[in-house]
């Protein structure tokens, strides 16, 4: 069963023009998705949807990237295969954060100097939660829409609702992901998990294909916690 994944990024700056140095990413016309929601990382597989939704920030609501999955390589695997995804000074849009090395056979990961999650994450690291040392590859299927982003129309709501998982079926524009019983926002950290149905399929990869496919660079996307 594909499934689709649903998380909102936490940008605060989305009226400031600057370059994308969070998740996701593209590098030489492929989108990437490294570091950030280990739920997300642990769990997706081939031919799922990851659909980044924006904050409260901005009115109406919007998607900000649609990834469809191609593959999903091990790290120390993905270093080599995609060198083009490393991250450095020069190359903000890398979504690979590490560097790989073998210590008595085992192979072990060092964050890259100065990358964006090495001091952030220094005493919570990403890599002890099982299964997420991966780096996720989008098929063509995938884009970023930056700050042009589109906005959330009933068709999307319709599929939103049907995460098992939402305390409440309240949803709209303000509040994709459904209220709890206090009527504050749900949704971060944890994503909307929905299984889509062929006609959903469909709907993601038209609107995929009616969407510039020039990735728009806007403000630093970042997705504000893991």
């Amino acid at each position: 069963m594909v499934k689709s994944y649903f998380y909102v990024f936490g940008s605060e700056g989305n009226t400031v023009e600057g370059e994308i140095s969070g998740v996701p990413g593209e590098c030489d016309g492929t989108i990437f998705m490294g570091f950030c929601k280990p739920n997300i990382r642990s769990e997706v597989k081939k031919n799922d949807w990851i659909i980044g939704i924006s904050n409260a920030k901005i009115k109406p609501r919007k998607i900000l990237s649609l990834i469809e999955v191609k593959s999903k390589p091990k790290l120390y695997k993905a270093e080599k295969e995609y060198p083009e995804a490393i991250w450095s000074k020069d190359n903000k849009n890398g979504q690979i954060y590490i560097k790989s090395y073998r210590d008595n056979g085992d192979i072990k990961y060092k964050y890259i100097e100065g990358c964006p999650h090495s001091e952030k994450h220094r005493n919570n690291d990403m890599l002890k939660y099982p299964n997420t040392d991966v780096l996720i590859v989008g098929s063509d299927n995938s884009i970023i829409l930056g700050n042009e982003g589109y906005v959330i129309d009933n068709d999307i709501l319709s599929i939103m609702k049907r995460d098992k998982n939402l305390q409440t079926k309240e949803i709209d524009d303000k509040a994709p992901f459904g209220r709890d019983s206090a009527g504050r926002c749900q949704g971060r950290p944890r994503p909307a998990i929905v299984e889509l149905k062929n006609k959903d399929i469909d709907l993601l990869k038209k609107l995929v294909n009616n969407c510039d496919k020039q990735v728009k660079i806007g403000n630093e996307l970042c997705c504000g916690g893991c």
